[in-house]
């Protein structure tokens, strides 16, 4: 049996992540973007690539300075900051945990 405490905890994170997901996918679903760039290359660009329509628009790379340049992530090609500085694009999704990132 689950702990009363953890239930409640399991519950809110559920939510947390059910408005995220819905939240982008109806961002996804009223525009048009040709150049999306996700920053972060771990676990949350994961869920939301998993769980959402964003796996299925045209994502042209993934930020991630932990990453080495030059790999990829679910077949998206990784930079680091840097390139953001000389390529245009429509929207950059911030896709970083909080817990290993200062900008979150």
């Amino acid at each position: 049996p689950i702990v009363p405490i953890y239930s409640e905890i399991i519950k809110n994170n559920l939510f947390f992540w059910e408005e995220n997901f819905k939240n982008l996918n109806e961002l996804i679903a009223k525009n048009t973007f040709e150049k999306i760039v996700i920053f972060g290359a771990g676990e949350v660009a994961t869920l939301f690539l998993t769980f959402t329509e964003l796996s299925k628009q045209k994502i042209i790379a993934c930020i991630d300075d932990t990453k080495e340049p030059g790999s990829q992530k679910h077949g998206i090609p990784v930079y680091k900051s840097e390139w953001l500085e000389k390529n245009p694009i429509d929207v950059l999704l911030l896709t970083v945990n909080k817990k290993y990132h200062e900008i979150y």
